[in-house]
């Protein structure tokens, strides 16, 4: 099983998260420590989807 590490869609940089070849995540919260914004994708059959991009304030 190969690991596959998610980018973050608005910088391109990787993230914290890592999944396996055989991950689905639907409406995920991912969070971008770079970027510091918050994005709602899904990732099914190695393919990751943004949904919707949010700010976070403070």
């Amino acid at each position: 099983m190969d690991d596959i590490w998610l980018y973050c869609p608005g910088c391109k940089r990787k993230s914290r998260i890592k999944v396996y070849e055989n991950t689905t995540l639907i409406h995920f919260p991912l969070y971008c420590h770079w970027c510091r914004k918050e994005f709602i994708i899904s990732f099914v059959d190695k393919k990751m989807l943004m949904e919707k991009e949010k700010e976070i304030s403070g």
